[in-house]
């Protein structure tokens, strides 16, 4: 599987499975490592990935993908979820369209899971940095990021939603069927997990990194 085939798909299919990475997400599509998708991705599914990614439809939901993360991140969860609470009044079948479309990505769950691991390794990083450091656990850390686990769902969810209602608000319910039966194939099932474990893993370390820069911030000595 050469280097030149890979790359196209992961700036293809990138931002159409970022759910809410937006700008940091697409920006780590050029540091994205090519090997992790060899690894994972047979030459079938390349093929298949391919097939798919030269189709209209395909191609279209990517531009509109792309143009969505360029949003202002306030201005796209206003316009997305304005849009989710008509379809919950009158689209039933669009917003079960997009709730099809959140299970056949995962975007929801994998979203939730990454931003949970974030906040571990953010508060990792924290405790390692402060002037005595805190011994605690991974375990330990974890239960305490979880405590908040049900208001970071919420901010997943409507965040994910918000995405999904703005990239598809132009095209009809049995487009959006298409790309989520697309997505349920399991050459895009691969490259989905592939996609999500490493954006997870390069936020990861920088969130490490994050939390001990805030400590050293608060800790610095005021002139």
């Amino acid at each position: 599987v050469s280097r030149h085939q890979r790359e196209p798909l992961i700036q293809h299919f990138g931002p159409v499975h970022s759910g809410d990475c937006n700008r940091s997400a697409r920006d780590l599509l050029g540091q994205l490592r090519i090997g992790d998708l060899a690894q994972r991705v047979t030459e079938e599914d390349l093929a298949r990935l391919h097939e798919i990614a030269d189709t209209q439809l395909s191609q279209e939901i990517t531009r509109a993908s792309v143009a969505v993360t360029r949003m202002d991140r306030a201005e796209m969860l206003d316009e997305g979820l304005a849009l989710m609470a008509r379809y919950t009044e009158d689209a039933p079948a669009r917003l079960a369209a997009l709730r099809a479309m959140d299970r056949a990505t995962g975007a929801s769950e994998r979203m939730m899971v990454f931003a949970m691991n974030i906040g571990v390794a953010m508060m990792r990083g924290m405790m390692a940095a402060a002037d005595n450091p805190i011994d605690m656990s991974e375990a330990e850390i974890r239960e305490l990021v979880e405590t908040q686990s049900w208001l970071v769902r919420v901010e997943v969810n409507r965040a994910v939603y918000a995405s999904f209602a703005l990239i598809y608000r132009d095209f009809s319910v049995d487009e959006i069927e298409q790309m989520t039966a697309w997505n349920n194939e399991p050459a895009m099932q691969r490259f989905n997990r592939v996609f999500f474990d490493v954006i997870e893993r390069e936020f990861t370390i920088r969130m490490r990194a994050v939390g001990q820069d805030l400590v050293d911030a608060v800790s610095r000595p005021r002139l």
